[in-house]
């Protein structure tokens, strides 16, 4: 078990761009008032006290950011600490999903919803927050994108048409019809 936290925290930590996390939180949950629920792991204050012990829940404060980059996710809360997301309990991440499909559908966000920043996102500037109108351009822009690229399409490869084409398949057919009289073929209402 420690060895996957390991490897998760390492890999939030280079998702991030190295920046310094209070700690990690696995079996994450997410209430209905943005704070997060779960288990922490390798936090910054645990030899102070017992309360913040590998394993130990943890209750953090609101939640005023939210950042994504690959399948990485961290928290930044109201006090300023920032938590790392290594893994959800049982529908924990519906709170996540809903505010993404609010952002994706132009619903109104509650005040207090944290501001969603997706630094993998086409389109966007190293830390600029994501907002409805961005993420609909976005989507726009990718619908009309693989709308052209199926109107681009080249035509199938045809051989070039030879104006002498006709002429030549007649001569043919001429040739092979006087090889088949030599030969002793009676042609019946074929004639040319």
């Amino acid at each position: 078990m420690r060895k996957a936290i390991d490897i998760g925290i390492a890999k939030l930590i280079s998702d991030s761009g190295c920046q310094n996390f209070t700690g990690f939180i696995a079996n994450a949950h997410i209430k209905d008032i943005p704070i997060v629920e779960g288990e922490i792991w390798d936090h910054a204050g645990a030899g102070v006290s017992d309360q913040f012990t590998d394993g130990c829940r943890i209750r953090t404060s609101a939640l005023i950011e939210i950042h994504s980059y690959d399948s990485s996710l961290w928290v930044v809360t109201k006090d300023g600490s920032r938590y790392g997301i290594l893994s959800f309990a049982a529908l924990g991440w519906i709170y996540f999903i809903n505010m993404y499909r609010a952002y994706d559908r132009l619903d109104p966000t509650p005040a207090n919803t944290p501001r969603l920043f997706m630094r993998d996102f086409p389109d966007q500037q190293s830390g600029e927050e994501i907002t409805p109108s961005k993420l609909r351009a976005v989507k726009i822009k990718a619908e009309l994108g693989k709308l052209e690229s199926r109107l681009k399409k080249p035509k199938p490869l045809r051989p070039e048409k030879d104006p002498n084409e006709l002429k030549r398949l007649m001569e043919q057919v001429e040739a092979t019809i006087d090889t088949l009289k030599r030969n002793g073929v009676a042609m019946n209402g074929h004639e040319l």
